[in-house]
C-alpha cells in the first residue's frame, strides 16, 4: 500500500470544501433565509468551480456531459410549465442548482489535488461536513444566536438541527458523514480508532436529530454498502461496527426517556397515524389521484416546479410523488435509470474498486429511500441531493483501484 502525503494547499482545499458544502445550505431556524449570506455561498462555490476549471484544464468525460444535459432538458420544460400555470420562477433556481451541484462534483472528480483518487476525496469531505453540522448542531442547540437576522437553534426545543431550516435537513448532512466514515474504515485501517469516535459522535448526532426517515435511510445505505462491499467478511470492520452497536445501546439505555421524546416512541408504537406517517399517506393519496386525472402533456412532462405546492399548499413529503407531479413521468424515468445504473455499477465483480462503487451506491440508495419522507433530487440545496449527484459522479468516472493508496493528513 502506498502512503502519500498532501502539499500545504491539499490540506487547505480540504478543509474549505466542507465549509462549501455547508454554506449554501445554512439557512437558520424556521426557514427563514438571508438571501444576501445565501448568495455569497453561491458565488463561493462557483467561484471555486471555475478556479479548478480553468487552473487544472479540467476535460469532462462524454458521459458526464450526457446525465449533465440529461438534468437539463428533464427540468427544462417543468420550469416552463411551472412559469406558465403557476407563475413561478423558483423552476429557474432548481434547475441551477441542480446542474451547479452536478458540475461542481464533476469537476471536483477530475482534478488532481489529492492525487486523483476520486472517492477518498468525496468521502473525506463529506466526513469533514458531518462533523462540522454536528458541531455547529451543539454549540446551538446548548446556545442559541442569532446572526444576520437568522435564528440558530430553538430555545428550549429538544431535537438538535444546528444551522439548519430543520432537524431532518440537519440529519442529512450527518448521515452523509457518517456513511463516508464507514468507507473510510475499510480505505485506511491504519486509522480505525479515529474513524470509530468519528462514527460514534456523527451517529449520536443523527440519533439526537430525532429523524426517523433519515435514521431508516441511513440504515438502509449501510446495509447496501455492507452487501456490495462485502464488508461482513472483513473483520476490522465488523469489530467497528459492534463497537458502534454497544455505544448505541449505552446511549439507548442511558437516555431513554431523551429518546422516547426525541423518536415518539409511545405514540409511535400507539399506532398513531400523525406520528407514524405525519398524515403523509393522506397527501400521497391525492397526489396520486390528481396525477391519474391531468392531460398526456402533464402526465409525461409534470405539471411545473413547485407544481405540487402550488395545487394543494402542502409539500409531497416524498421525492417520488415530487417528481412525478412536479417533473412528470420523464424526470422520473431519468432518475431512476441513474438509481439503476448505479445498482449494476456496484454489483459488478470488480476487485478493484468494490469499495468505491459500494460507496457510491450507498450514497444513492441514501438519496433516494431519504425520498420515500422528504423530496431530495431536483429540489434546492441538501445534503441528499449532494449524496445522490456525489454518488452517480463517483459510479461514473470510476476505474480505479480506490484502496490502493493511502493519503496521509495527519
Amino acid at each position: 500500500m502506498i502512503k502519500k502525503r498532501l502539499r500545504p494547499v491539499d490540506k487547505l482545499t480540504l478543509t474549505l470544501l466542507p465549509l462549501l458544502y455547508i454554506a449554501p445550505t445554512i439557512s437558520g431556524t424556521g426557514y427563514v433565509y438571508n438571501q444576501t449570506l445565501f448568495y455569497i455561498a453561491n458565488l463561493a462555490l462557483i467561484l471555486t468551480l471555475l478556479h479548478h476549471k480553468f487552473k487544472n484544464r479540467v476535460r469532462l468525460r462524454r458521459r458526464s456531459y450526457i446525465i449533465l444535459f440529461g438534468i437539463f432538458y428533464t427540468m427544462l420544460v417543468p420550469l416552463l410549465t411551472g412559469f406558465v400555470l403557476n407563475s413561478t420562477t423558483v423552476g429557474i433556481n432548481y434547475l441551477f442548482i441542480n446542474c451547479l451541484i452536478y458540475f461542481f462534483f464533476a469537476v471536483l472528480l477530475q482534478i488532481k489535488i489529492v492525487i486523483g483518487w476520486e472517492s477518498w476525496l468525496i468521502a473525506v469531505t463529506f466526513m469533514g461536513a458531518g462533523l462540522l453540522s454536528t458541531v455547529l448542531g451543539i454549540v446551538f442547540f446548548l446556545w442559541p444566536t442569532e446572526i444576520a437576522g437568522m435564528l440558530f437553534g430553538r430555545p428550549g426545543y429538544f431535537r438538535m438541527q444546528g444551522a439548519f431550516s430543520t432537524p431532518n435537513r440537519f440529519a442529512e448532512s450527518v448521515a452523509v458523514g457518517f456513511l463516508s466514515v464507514l468507507y473510510l474504515l475499510n480505505y485506511d485501517k491504519k486509522k480505525t480508532a479515529k474513524y470509530i469516535l468519528s462514527a460514534v459522535f456523527l451517529l449520536l448526532g443523527l440519533i439526537w436529530s430525532g429523524s426517523r426517515g433519515v435514521l431508516l435511510a441511513t440504515f438502509l445505505a449501510t446495509g447496501f454498502y455492507m452487501l456490495f462491499s462485502r464488508s461482513a467478511k472483513k473483520k476490522p470492520f465488523v469489530a467497528s461496527l459492534f463497537a458502534l452497536l454497544i455505544v448505541v445501546v449505552l446511549f439507548t439505555v442511558i437516555f431513554w426517556e431523551l429518546l422516547q421524546e426525541l423518536l415518539q416512541v409511545e405514540r409511535l408504537l400507539s399506532g398513531d397515524p400523525a406520528v407514524v406517517t405525519s398524515n403523509r399517506t393522506d397527501i400521497w393519496r391525492i397526489g396520486l389521484d390528481q396525477i391519474m386525472n391531468k392531460n398526456i402533456f402533464l402526465v409525461i412532462f409534470g405539471s411545473g416546479a413547485n407544481g405540487f405546492s402550488q395545487f394543494f399548499g402542502n409539500d409531497t413529503h416524498s421525492a417520488q410523488l415530487y417528481l412525478l407531479f412536479d417533473y412528470g413521468i420523464l424526470g422520473f424515468t431519468f432518475v431512476t435509470l441513474l438509481l439503476v445504473f448505479v445498482f449494476v455499477a456496484a454489483a459488478k465483480k470488480n476487485k478493484k474498486n468494490r469499495n468505491c462503487l459500494a460507496y457510491a451506491g450507498a450514497l444513492v440508495v441514501f438519496s433516494y429511500t431519504r425520498g420515500f419522507t422528504m423530496p431530495t433530487v431536483y429540489t434546492g440545496f441538501n445534503f441528499a441531493s449532494y449524496a445522490f449527484w456525489a454518488g452517480i459522479l463517483l459510479a461514473l468516472c470510476n476505474r480505479y483501484g480506490a484502496n490502493s493508496v493511502v493519503h496521509r493528513i495527519f
